[in-house]
């Protein structure tokens, strides 16, 4: 892990990006960092499924769902 000079890793936690999160593997990798608050998960879907990761999951500090194209 590298850590820039003068930033503590005393609040550090890994960021995690999940894209293809309304299925499959995305969509089980969503399910199990949702419930591990020690990392910030970031996860994006098809833009017609993001309603449906919302009702889902519960976003918080730790866990985001993210409308993004990519």
């Amino acid at each position: 892990m590298r850590i820039l000079p003068g930033r503590s890793t005393r609040n550090y936690r890994p960021i995690i990006l999940v894209t293809g999160a309304s299925s499959g593997v995305g969509r089980a990798l969503a399910e199990t960092f949702s419930k591990l608050p020690e990392y910030r998960t970031a996860v994006t879907g098809r833009r017609f499924s993001l309603a449906q990761l919302r009702r889902d999951f519960e976003e918080d500090d730790h866990f985001m769902i993210l409308d993004l194209d990519i």
